[in-house]
Protein backbone atom coordinates (compact mmCIF):
# COMPACT_ATOMS: atom_id res chain seq x y z
CA UNK A 1 0.00 0.00 0.00
CA UNK A 2 1.51 3.29 -1.13
CA UNK A 3 -0.51 6.21 0.19
CA UNK A 4 2.21 8.59 1.26
CA UNK A 5 1.81 12.13 -0.04
CA UNK A 6 4.54 14.08 -1.77
CA UNK A 7 5.27 17.61 -0.63
CA UNK A 8 3.37 19.38 -3.40
CA UNK A 9 0.30 17.18 -3.05
CA UNK A 10 0.28 17.74 0.71
CA UNK A 11 0.44 21.52 0.22
CA UNK A 12 -2.42 21.35 -2.29
CA UNK A 13 -4.67 19.31 0.00
CA UNK A 14 -3.93 21.52 3.01
CA UNK A 15 -4.71 24.62 0.93
CA UNK A 16 -7.98 23.04 -0.25
CA UNK A 17 -8.84 22.17 3.34
CA UNK A 18 -8.20 25.69 4.59
CA UNK A 19 -10.10 27.21 1.65
CA UNK A 20 -13.29 25.69 3.02
CA UNK A 21 -12.47 25.15 6.71
CA UNK A 22 -11.65 28.78 7.52
CA UNK A 23 -14.89 30.27 6.11
CA UNK A 24 -16.88 27.45 7.74
CA UNK A 25 -15.24 28.24 11.07
CA UNK A 26 -16.34 31.85 10.71
CA UNK A 27 -19.88 30.71 9.85
CA UNK A 28 -20.01 28.57 12.99
CA UNK A 29 -18.62 31.47 15.03
CA UNK A 30 -21.34 33.77 13.70
CA UNK A 31 -24.02 31.24 14.69
CA UNK A 32 -22.45 31.14 18.15
CA UNK A 33 -22.52 34.94 18.34
CA UNK A 34 -26.22 35.04 17.45
CA UNK A 35 -27.06 32.63 20.25
CA UNK A 36 -24.85 34.53 22.67
CA UNK A 37 -26.54 37.84 21.80
CA UNK A 38 -29.98 36.29 22.35
CA UNK A 39 -28.97 34.95 25.77
CA UNK A 40 -27.36 38.26 26.76
CA UNK A 41 -30.37 40.38 25.76
CA UNK A 42 -32.80 37.99 27.47
CA UNK A 43 -30.67 38.10 30.62
CA UNK A 44 -30.67 41.90 30.59
CA UNK A 45 -34.48 41.82 30.86
CA UNK A 46 -34.84 39.34 33.74
CA UNK A 47 -34.20 35.72 34.70
CA UNK A 48 -37.74 34.62 33.77
CA UNK A 49 -37.30 35.85 30.19
CA UNK A 50 -33.87 34.21 29.99
CA UNK A 51 -35.30 30.89 31.19
CA UNK A 52 -38.26 31.24 28.80
CA UNK A 53 -35.93 31.96 25.89
CA UNK A 54 -33.84 28.89 26.78
CA UNK A 55 -36.88 26.60 26.70
CA UNK A 56 -38.33 28.13 23.53
CA UNK A 57 -35.02 27.98 21.69
CA UNK A 58 -34.44 24.32 22.63
CA UNK A 59 -37.82 23.47 21.14
CA UNK A 60 -36.90 25.54 18.09
CA UNK A 61 -33.69 23.52 17.64
CA UNK A 62 -35.69 20.28 17.76
CA UNK A 63 -37.77 21.65 14.88
CA UNK A 64 -34.56 22.22 12.90
CA UNK A 65 -33.37 18.59 13.10
CA UNK A 66 -34.98 17.61 9.75
CA UNK A 67 -33.44 20.64 7.99
CA UNK A 68 -29.96 20.06 9.42
CA UNK A 69 -30.10 16.35 8.54
CA UNK A 70 -31.40 17.08 5.04
CA UNK A 71 -28.62 19.63 4.48
CA UNK A 72 -26.01 16.89 5.03
CA UNK A 73 -27.57 14.79 2.29
CA UNK A 74 -27.85 17.83 0.01
CA UNK A 75 -24.18 18.80 0.52
CA UNK A 76 -23.03 15.20 0.06
CA UNK A 77 -24.92 14.50 -3.17
CA UNK A 78 -24.59 17.92 -4.80
CA UNK A 79 -20.88 18.27 -4.09
CA UNK A 80 -20.33 15.03 -6.00
CA UNK A 81 -22.67 16.05 -8.81
CA UNK A 82 -21.09 19.48 -9.14
CA UNK A 83 -17.58 18.06 -9.57
CA UNK A 84 -18.90 15.54 -12.10
CA UNK A 85 -20.96 18.09 -14.09
CA UNK A 86 -18.62 18.69 -17.03
CA UNK A 87 -21.20 17.41 -19.54
CA UNK A 88 -24.71 18.76 -20.15
CA UNK A 89 -26.52 15.66 -18.73
CA UNK A 90 -24.46 15.82 -15.54
CA UNK A 91 -25.12 19.55 -15.19
CA UNK A 92 -28.82 18.82 -15.52
CA UNK A 93 -28.54 16.36 -12.61
CA UNK A 94 -27.00 19.09 -10.47
CA UNK A 95 -29.63 21.66 -11.49
CA UNK A 96 -32.50 19.20 -10.94
CA UNK A 97 -31.20 18.12 -7.55
CA UNK A 98 -30.71 21.75 -6.47
CA UNK A 99 -34.24 22.72 -7.54
CA UNK A 100 -35.73 19.62 -5.91
CA UNK A 101 -33.91 20.26 -2.62
CA UNK A 102 -34.95 23.92 -2.50
CA UNK A 103 -38.56 23.05 -3.36
CA UNK A 104 -38.70 20.42 -0.63
CA UNK A 105 -37.20 22.86 1.89
CA UNK A 106 -39.96 25.32 0.93
CA UNK A 107 -42.70 22.70 1.41
CA UNK A 108 -41.35 21.30 4.67
CA UNK A 109 -40.59 24.78 5.96
CA UNK A 110 -44.26 25.73 5.61
CA UNK A 111 -45.37 22.43 7.16
CA UNK A 112 -43.03 22.57 10.18
CA UNK A 113 -43.75 26.28 10.78
CA UNK A 114 -47.50 25.65 10.74
CA UNK A 115 -47.22 22.66 13.05
CA UNK A 116 -44.93 24.63 15.36
CA UNK A 117 -47.43 27.47 15.81
CA UNK A 118 -50.06 25.02 17.06
CA UNK A 119 -48.05 22.18 18.65
CA UNK A 120 -45.25 23.96 20.49
CA UNK A 121 -47.60 25.73 22.98
CA UNK A 122 -49.28 22.35 23.67
CA UNK A 123 -45.88 20.77 24.35
CA UNK A 124 -44.99 23.61 26.74
CA UNK A 125 -48.26 23.06 28.63
CA UNK A 126 -47.49 19.33 28.80
CA UNK A 127 -44.10 20.04 30.40
CA UNK A 128 -45.90 21.68 33.35
CA UNK A 129 -43.29 24.39 33.87
CA UNK A 130 -43.92 27.43 36.15
CA UNK A 131 -46.69 29.76 34.99
CA UNK A 132 -44.52 32.83 34.30
CA UNK A 133 -42.09 30.85 32.15
CA UNK A 134 -45.00 29.04 30.49
CA UNK A 135 -46.57 32.31 29.34
CA UNK A 136 -43.39 33.90 27.99
CA UNK A 137 -42.16 30.68 26.36
CA UNK A 138 -45.38 30.17 24.42
CA UNK A 139 -45.30 33.73 23.11
CA UNK A 140 -41.68 33.37 22.01
CA UNK A 141 -42.08 29.95 20.39
CA UNK A 142 -45.09 31.07 18.35
CA UNK A 143 -42.93 33.75 16.74
CA UNK A 144 -39.92 31.43 16.40
CA UNK A 145 -42.18 28.98 14.55
CA UNK A 146 -42.51 31.48 11.69
CA UNK A 147 -38.74 31.72 11.38
CA UNK A 148 -38.54 27.92 10.90
CA UNK A 149 -39.80 28.44 7.33
CA UNK A 150 -37.05 30.92 6.48
CA UNK A 151 -34.35 28.92 8.28
CA UNK A 152 -35.24 25.70 6.44
CA UNK A 153 -34.79 27.55 3.17
CA UNK A 154 -31.65 29.33 4.40
CA UNK A 155 -29.95 26.14 5.64
CA UNK A 156 -30.60 24.16 2.44
CA UNK A 157 -29.75 27.07 0.13
CA UNK A 158 -26.38 27.57 1.81
CA UNK A 159 -25.65 23.83 1.76
CA UNK A 160 -26.13 24.03 -2.02
CA UNK A 161 -23.84 27.07 -2.26
CA UNK A 162 -21.10 25.30 -0.29
CA UNK A 163 -21.39 22.19 -2.44
CA UNK A 164 -20.63 24.16 -5.62
CA UNK A 165 -17.60 26.02 -4.25
CA UNK A 166 -19.45 29.19 -3.29
CA UNK A 167 -18.44 29.05 0.37
CA UNK A 168 -17.51 32.77 0.44
CA UNK A 169 -21.03 33.70 -0.71
CA UNK A 170 -22.43 31.48 2.04
CA UNK A 171 -20.15 33.24 4.54
CA UNK A 172 -21.47 36.60 3.31
CA UNK A 173 -25.05 35.43 3.87
CA UNK A 174 -24.30 34.33 7.43
CA UNK A 175 -22.45 37.59 8.11
CA UNK A 176 -25.48 39.62 7.03
CA UNK A 177 -27.86 37.51 9.11
CA UNK A 178 -25.63 37.71 12.20
CA UNK A 179 -25.08 41.48 12.09
CA UNK A 180 -28.76 42.16 11.39
CA UNK A 181 -29.90 39.76 14.13
CA UNK A 182 -27.66 41.31 16.79
CA UNK A 183 -28.60 44.89 15.90
CA UNK A 184 -32.33 44.10 15.79
CA UNK A 185 -32.08 42.25 19.11
CA UNK A 186 -31.03 45.41 20.94
CA UNK A 187 -33.19 47.83 18.93
CA UNK A 188 -36.45 45.88 19.09
CA UNK A 189 -36.11 44.79 22.72
CA UNK A 190 -34.88 48.01 24.31
CA UNK A 191 -36.18 50.75 21.99
CA UNK A 192 -39.63 49.55 20.86
CA UNK A 193 -42.82 48.44 22.65
CA UNK A 194 -42.16 44.85 21.52
CA UNK A 195 -39.97 44.17 24.55
CA UNK A 196 -38.84 40.56 24.96
CA UNK A 197 -40.74 39.48 21.82
CA UNK A 198 -38.12 41.43 19.85
CA UNK A 199 -35.66 38.58 20.46
CA UNK A 200 -37.72 36.19 18.33
CA UNK A 201 -38.84 38.84 15.82
CA UNK A 202 -35.18 39.75 15.20
CA UNK A 203 -34.56 36.11 14.24
CA UNK A 204 -37.52 36.07 11.83
CA UNK A 205 -36.47 39.30 10.08
CA UNK A 206 -32.77 38.44 9.82
CA UNK A 207 -33.47 34.96 8.40
CA UNK A 208 -35.97 36.42 5.93
CA UNK A 209 -33.27 38.80 4.65
CA UNK A 210 -30.75 35.92 4.61
CA UNK A 211 -33.15 33.82 2.54
CA UNK A 212 -33.51 36.65 0.00
CA UNK A 213 -29.74 36.98 -0.36
CA UNK A 214 -29.47 33.20 -0.77
CA UNK A 215 -32.05 33.19 -3.58
CA UNK A 216 -30.15 35.97 -5.33
CA UNK A 217 -26.88 34.04 -4.98
CA UNK A 218 -28.40 30.97 -6.68
CA UNK A 219 -30.04 32.87 -9.55
CA UNK A 220 -27.61 31.52 -12.18
CA UNK A 221 -28.12 27.82 -11.56
CA UNK A 222 -31.47 27.45 -9.78
CA UNK A 223 -33.33 26.40 -12.93
CA UNK A 224 -37.07 25.75 -12.68
CA UNK A 225 -37.83 22.10 -13.45
CA UNK A 226 -39.83 19.13 -12.23
CA UNK A 227 -39.05 17.68 -8.81
CA UNK A 228 -36.66 14.76 -9.32
CA UNK A 229 -37.74 12.11 -6.82
CA UNK A 230 -34.76 9.86 -7.54
CA UNK A 231 -32.40 12.63 -6.38
CA UNK A 232 -34.57 13.31 -3.33
CA UNK A 233 -34.54 9.59 -2.50
CA UNK A 234 -30.74 9.56 -2.61
CA UNK A 235 -30.59 12.66 -0.42
CA UNK A 236 -33.04 11.07 2.02
CA UNK A 237 -31.00 7.86 2.22
CA UNK A 238 -27.98 9.92 3.26
CA UNK A 239 -29.93 12.23 5.58
CA UNK A 240 -32.15 9.99 7.71
CA UNK A 241 -29.30 8.35 9.68
CA UNK A 242 -28.03 11.85 10.60
CA UNK A 243 -31.49 12.84 11.85
CA UNK A 244 -31.75 9.66 13.91
CA UNK A 245 -28.28 10.28 15.36
CA UNK A 246 -29.33 13.75 16.52
CA UNK A 247 -32.49 12.36 18.13
CA UNK A 248 -30.59 9.57 19.89
CA UNK A 249 -27.90 12.03 21.03
CA UNK A 250 -30.47 14.42 22.51
CA UNK A 251 -32.25 11.59 24.34
CA UNK A 252 -28.94 10.33 25.71
CA UNK A 253 -28.06 13.85 26.89
CA UNK A 254 -31.32 14.03 28.83
CA UNK A 255 -30.56 10.65 30.40
CA UNK A 256 -27.09 11.87 31.46
CA UNK A 257 -28.77 14.78 33.27
CA UNK A 258 -31.13 12.36 35.04
CA UNK A 259 -28.14 10.22 36.09
CA UNK A 260 -26.44 13.33 37.49
CA UNK A 261 -29.64 14.09 39.41
CA UNK A 262 -29.32 10.71 41.16
CA UNK A 263 -25.94 11.60 42.70
CA UNK A 264 -26.19 11.37 46.50
CA UNK A 265 -24.28 14.62 47.12
CA UNK A 266 -24.06 17.99 45.34
CA UNK A 267 -26.27 16.80 42.49
CA UNK A 268 -27.74 20.24 41.77
CA UNK A 269 -24.30 21.87 41.82
CA UNK A 270 -22.90 19.13 39.57
CA UNK A 271 -25.71 19.61 37.03
CA UNK A 272 -25.08 23.37 37.05
CA UNK A 273 -21.34 22.77 36.63
CA UNK A 274 -21.96 20.35 33.78
CA UNK A 275 -24.26 22.87 32.06
CA UNK A 276 -21.63 25.61 32.31
CA UNK A 277 -18.86 23.30 31.14
CA UNK A 278 -20.92 22.32 28.10
CA UNK A 279 -21.08 25.99 27.12
CA UNK A 280 -17.30 26.13 27.22
CA UNK A 281 -17.02 22.91 25.22
CA UNK A 282 -19.42 24.23 22.59
CA UNK A 283 -17.06 27.15 22.00
CA UNK A 284 -14.05 24.83 21.75
CA UNK A 285 -15.89 22.66 19.23
CA UNK A 286 -16.82 25.40 16.79
CA UNK A 287 -13.80 24.55 14.58
CA UNK A 288 -14.52 20.80 14.80
CA UNK A 289 -18.09 21.21 13.56
CA UNK A 290 -16.90 23.65 10.90
CA UNK A 291 -14.28 21.14 9.72
CA UNK A 292 -16.95 18.43 9.76
CA UNK A 293 -19.12 20.42 7.36
CA UNK A 294 -16.10 21.34 5.22
CA UNK A 295 -15.06 17.69 4.91
CA UNK A 296 -18.55 16.75 3.64
CA UNK A 297 -18.12 19.11 0.69
CA UNK A 298 -14.44 18.47 -0.04
CA UNK A 299 -14.66 14.67 0.09
CA UNK A 300 -17.80 14.86 -2.04
CA UNK A 301 -16.07 17.12 -4.59
CA UNK A 302 -13.11 14.74 -4.98
CA UNK A 303 -15.35 11.67 -5.24
CA UNK A 304 -17.36 13.48 -7.92
CA UNK A 305 -14.12 13.85 -9.88
CA UNK A 306 -13.42 10.12 -9.32
CA UNK A 307 -10.31 11.20 -7.41
CA UNK A 308 -10.67 8.70 -4.57
CA UNK A 309 -7.07 8.98 -3.40
CA UNK A 310 -7.37 12.70 -2.70
CA UNK A 311 -10.80 12.13 -1.15
CA UNK A 312 -9.28 9.65 1.28
CA UNK A 313 -6.27 11.82 2.07
CA UNK A 314 -8.11 15.12 2.48
CA UNK A 315 -10.39 13.47 5.06
CA UNK A 316 -7.29 12.50 7.05
CA UNK A 317 -5.70 15.93 6.64
CA UNK A 318 -8.81 17.80 7.82
CA UNK A 319 -9.06 15.39 10.75
CA UNK A 320 -5.47 16.06 11.77
CA UNK A 321 -5.93 19.85 11.40
CA UNK A 322 -9.06 19.70 13.55
CA UNK A 323 -7.32 17.55 16.14
CA UNK A 324 -4.49 20.08 16.42
CA UNK A 325 -6.77 23.14 16.59
CA UNK A 326 -9.09 21.63 19.20
CA UNK A 327 -6.07 20.35 21.13
CA UNK A 328 -4.62 23.86 21.33
CA UNK A 329 -7.96 25.36 22.36
CA UNK A 330 -8.45 22.65 25.00
CA UNK A 331 -4.98 23.34 26.41
CA UNK A 332 -5.69 27.09 26.60
CA UNK A 333 -8.99 26.44 28.39
CA UNK A 334 -7.30 24.11 30.88
CA UNK A 335 -4.77 26.84 31.68
CA UNK A 336 -7.58 29.37 32.25
CA UNK A 337 -10.31 27.04 33.45
CA UNK A 338 -10.73 28.54 36.93
CA UNK A 339 -11.08 32.07 35.58
CA UNK A 340 -13.60 30.99 32.93
CA UNK A 341 -15.71 28.95 35.35
CA UNK A 342 -15.76 31.81 37.86
CA UNK A 343 -17.29 34.05 35.16
CA UNK A 344 -20.15 31.59 34.66
CA UNK A 345 -20.86 31.00 38.36
CA UNK A 346 -20.06 32.48 41.77
CA UNK A 347 -20.91 29.26 43.63
CA UNK A 348 -17.74 27.59 44.94
CA UNK A 349 -19.10 24.05 44.61
CA UNK A 350 -20.26 24.67 41.04
CA UNK A 351 -16.86 26.10 40.13
CA UNK A 352 -15.04 23.18 41.76
CA UNK A 353 -17.19 20.53 40.04
CA UNK A 354 -16.91 22.36 36.71
CA UNK A 355 -13.12 22.42 36.96
CA UNK A 356 -13.13 18.71 37.82
CA UNK A 357 -15.15 17.96 34.68
CA UNK A 358 -12.99 20.15 32.41
CA UNK A 359 -9.70 18.73 33.65
CA UNK A 360 -10.90 15.16 33.03
CA UNK A 361 -12.81 15.68 29.78
CA UNK A 362 -10.69 18.17 27.83
CA UNK A 363 -7.88 15.63 27.59
CA UNK A 364 -10.10 13.63 25.24
CA UNK A 365 -11.53 16.58 23.26
CA UNK A 366 -9.01 16.31 20.38
CA UNK A 367 -9.98 12.65 19.97
CA UNK A 368 -13.65 13.63 19.80
CA UNK A 369 -12.82 16.31 17.21
CA UNK A 370 -11.08 13.66 15.08
CA UNK A 371 -14.22 11.49 15.25
CA UNK A 372 -16.58 14.34 14.36
CA UNK A 373 -14.49 15.31 11.32
CA UNK A 374 -14.25 11.73 10.05
CA UNK A 375 -18.04 11.60 10.43
CA UNK A 376 -18.17 14.50 7.98
CA UNK A 377 -15.82 12.77 5.55
CA UNK A 378 -17.92 9.59 5.60
CA UNK A 379 -21.05 11.72 5.11
CA UNK A 380 -19.48 13.34 2.06
CA UNK A 381 -18.98 9.85 0.62
CA UNK A 382 -22.58 8.93 1.50
CA UNK A 383 -21.78 6.43 4.28
CA UNK A 384 -24.03 7.89 6.97
CA UNK A 385 -25.42 4.49 7.99
CA UNK A 386 -21.90 3.56 9.12
CA UNK A 387 -21.86 6.65 11.34
CA UNK A 388 -25.23 5.68 12.80
CA UNK A 389 -23.95 2.21 13.74
CA UNK A 390 -20.88 3.70 15.43
CA UNK A 391 -22.94 6.26 17.35
CA UNK A 392 -25.44 3.66 18.57
CA UNK A 393 -22.59 1.53 19.91
CA UNK A 394 -20.63 4.38 21.52
CA UNK A 395 -23.66 6.18 23.02
CA UNK A 396 -26.14 3.45 23.91
CA UNK A 397 -23.80 0.51 24.62
CA UNK A 398 -20.98 2.48 26.24
CA UNK A 399 -21.84 6.06 27.32
CA UNK A 400 -25.26 5.69 28.92
CA UNK A 401 -24.74 2.27 30.58
CA UNK A 402 -21.25 2.99 31.91
CA UNK A 403 -22.18 6.45 33.18
CA UNK A 404 -24.88 4.80 35.28
CA UNK A 405 -22.77 1.79 36.31
CA UNK A 406 -19.69 3.80 37.29
CA UNK A 407 -21.47 6.84 38.69
CA UNK A 408 -24.39 5.29 40.53
CA UNK A 409 -24.04 1.50 40.93
CA UNK A 410 -20.30 1.54 41.73
CA UNK A 411 -20.73 4.85 43.61
CA UNK A 412 -17.86 6.63 41.86
CA UNK A 413 -20.00 9.78 41.65
CA UNK A 414 -19.36 12.48 39.08
CA UNK A 415 -15.91 11.06 38.35
CA UNK A 416 -17.48 7.78 37.25
CA UNK A 417 -19.95 9.59 34.99
CA UNK A 418 -17.21 11.67 33.36
CA UNK A 419 -15.14 8.52 32.81
CA UNK A 420 -18.12 6.75 31.24
CA UNK A 421 -18.41 9.64 28.79
CA UNK A 422 -14.70 9.47 27.99
CA UNK A 423 -14.95 5.72 27.40
CA UNK A 424 -17.59 6.42 24.74
CA UNK A 425 -15.31 9.01 23.08
CA UNK A 426 -12.47 6.49 22.85
CA UNK A 427 -14.83 3.84 21.49
CA UNK A 428 -16.26 6.24 18.94
CA UNK A 429 -12.81 7.33 17.75
CA UNK A 430 -11.61 3.75 17.28
CA UNK A 431 -14.75 2.55 15.50
CA UNK A 432 -15.14 5.56 13.21
CA UNK A 433 -11.46 5.35 12.19
CA UNK A 434 -11.92 1.66 11.33
CA UNK A 435 -15.05 2.46 9.32
CA UNK A 436 -13.26 5.26 7.48
CA UNK A 437 -10.35 3.02 6.55
CA UNK A 438 -12.69 0.20 5.54
CA UNK A 439 -14.80 2.40 3.27
CA UNK A 440 -12.32 4.88 1.81
CA UNK A 441 -8.96 3.10 1.76
CA UNK A 442 -9.78 0.34 -0.76
CA UNK A 443 -10.89 2.90 -3.37
CA UNK A 444 -7.76 4.99 -2.83
CA UNK A 445 -5.52 1.92 -3.08
CA UNK A 446 -7.06 0.92 -6.43
CA UNK A 447 -6.50 4.43 -7.79
CA UNK A 448 -2.97 4.57 -6.35
CA UNK A 449 -2.11 1.40 -8.23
Amino acid sequence: MHLNLDKEKTKFLIAESLRVCLPMSLIMFFEFLMGLADVYVAGRINKEIQASYGLAFQLYLVGLIPAISFSVGVASLLSRQFSDSKTTPKKKDFYDASFSAITLSFIFGILVSTLGVFLYPVIINFLKIPHAINFFSKNLIRIYSFSLFFEYFFIIANAILRSCKRIIISLRNYTIVTILNIILNFVLVFFTPLGYLGIAIATVISLFVGALFSIFAMRNFLVFSKINFSHLKEIFNISWPIGLIQILWNIASVIIFTILAKLPANNIETIAAFTNALKIESAIFLPAFAFNMASIVLVGNFIGKKNFLDAFNIGRIIGILGLIVVGILSFLVILNAKFIMSILSNNEVVIREGLFYLYISLIFEPLLAWSIILNGSLSGAGYTKDILIVMIISIWLIRVPFCYILGILLKKGAFGIWMGMNMSIITQAILITRRYLKRMQPLSIMQDK
